[in-house]
């Protein structure tokens, strides 16, 4: 949404972990240069936001609504975290989406550990 609104430039958006991806969206991200390089994406920006939807864990990582086989683990997220934190880039935030109200706090206070916020 916030590329279809022009706030954000594609160029500057990296996605990472994502999986069942439609053909659509593929073409999308393939015409508009969107990988997983963060490093690229946050070239020349001046601060990083991290949107971070807990379907992209493993089902059982962390309590999400739509869980699917094949994501990352809580240990994965942190690392890439990390590496958005170390790009040189301040972060200006996380929002976190896709949690059920089950969803375990002591996770995602170790993710904005990660990020260092």
């Amino acid at each position: 949404m916030a590329i279809d609104e022009g706030s954000v430039a594609p160029g500057d958006v990296a996605l990472w972990g994502a999986r069942d991806l439609d053909a659509a969206e593929v073409a999308f991200m393939a015409a508009n240069g969107i990988d997983d390089d963060i490093g690229r994406a946050a070239a020349g920006t001046a601060a990083v936001y991290v949107a971070l939807d807990a379907d992209v864990l493993e089902p059982g990582e962390l309590a999400c609504f739509m869980p699917a086989p094949g994501g990352s683990t809580v240990a994965d997220v942190e690392t890439e975290l990390r590496s958005v934190a170390s790009v040189g880039v301040p972060v200006a935030g996380l929002g976190l989406t896709g949690l059920t109200p089950d969803a375990d706090i002591a996770t995602l206070l170790r993710f904005t550990a990660a990020l260092g916020l």
